[in-house]
This record gives C-alpha cells, structure tokens and sequence, in this order.
C-alpha cells in the first residue's frame, strides 16, 4: 500500500516563478521553466574541465534548480 501522489500541485522555482502542475508528470511536461535559447549551452562543470554536458540538448524548459512544491486541495 502506497499513498498516491496523483493530484494538482503548485510548484515555486528557486527564482520565485509559481505555476502549477499536475502529478504523475514533470516540471518540463507542464511547461514549467525557463526556456532555453541557447544562452547556456554549456553546463557549469565544463568549467572544471568535463566535456560538454548534454543534460538540455532534449529539455526545451530546463529547471536545473530546486522547487518548493505543495498539493492543492
């Protein structure tokens, strides 16, 4: 027996953007982040001399920060 997760949630982004989502799903299916435009190709450990990360080439909305997420009744 499990608890169910399912459900309506609002989520808050480390930058204060609030939006909505609802569960089983991700952050990038709702649509919530911020829109990569290329400005960050590069993730920040290339500059520790790794290879270049691929974690956004598939994201269209990446959110690399944490969330502060609660249920909505």
């Amino acid at each position: 027996m499990g608890i169910s997760l399912e459900g309506t949630w609002k989520v808050i982004l480390t930058d204060g953007t609030a939006a909505q989502m609802h569960l089983p799903g991700t952050l990038g299916e709702s649509g919530i982040g911020h829109r990569d435009v290329g400005a960050n190709q590069w993730h920040p450990d290339a500059a520790l001399g790794n290879a270049e990360v691929l974690q956004n080439w598939c994201r269209s909305v990446p959110e690399d920060g944490s969330t502060s997420s609660w249920r909505v009744k």
